[in-house]
């Protein structure tokens, strides 16, 4: 994979040399309900509402140290 723009923010990571994967983006429904599972269950995260995402989607993130340091979007499309 390759930044889209010369000014992305992947473009700036690569230039400092930080190559790899970024993040990894799960599709989900019901978005609410397993973020208010996931606080009962302890984990951590870091948007604790979803906050709206590209192509009409809603998304958060859990918390890297959920997850080994690798950063996890959660992604639920919305639905007309």
């Amino acid at each position: 994979m390759a930044p889209a723009r010369s000014d992305s923010r992947a473009a700036a990571a690569l230039a400092q040399g930080q190559a790899g994967v970024h993040h990894v983006a799960l599709e989900v429904d019901g978005l609410d309900e397993l973020l208010a599972d996931l606080d009962a269950a302890g984990v951590p995260v870091r948007d604790r509402a979803p906050r709206p995402g590209s192509r009409r989607s809603r998304i958060s993130f859990l918390d890297p140290a959920a997850a080994g340091g690798a950063l996890i979007e959660l992604m639920e499309h919305v639905h007309d």
